[in-house]
């Protein structure tokens, strides 16, 4: 039922695109998705730089952990 509900506002959404562009569903659909893209930037950016900063703290950890796992290699 909410699945049928987001099909039909993704359709309506991309027919208000197309009647703006002229008719053409093929440009309504990148323009929808293009405007998908630039919202959702901002989470891709903190993602990545999530990510990153990930690598980091696993780079500072390395060493210490080369130790454990040195001392534990049995286990």
């Amino acid at each position: 039922m909410v699945f049928a509900q987001f099909v039909d506002l993704i359709y309506g959404l991309l027919a208000c695109v197309s009647i703006a562009l002229g008719g053409s569903m093929g440009w309504a659909i990148a323009v929808v998705s293009l405007v998908v893209r630039l919202v959702l930037f901002p989470l891709t950016l903190r993602m990545a730089y999530r990510g990153l900063e990930m690598r980091v703290a696993l780079r500072r950890l390395e060493p210490e952990l080369k130790r454990v796992r040195a001392r534990y290699k049995r286990d």
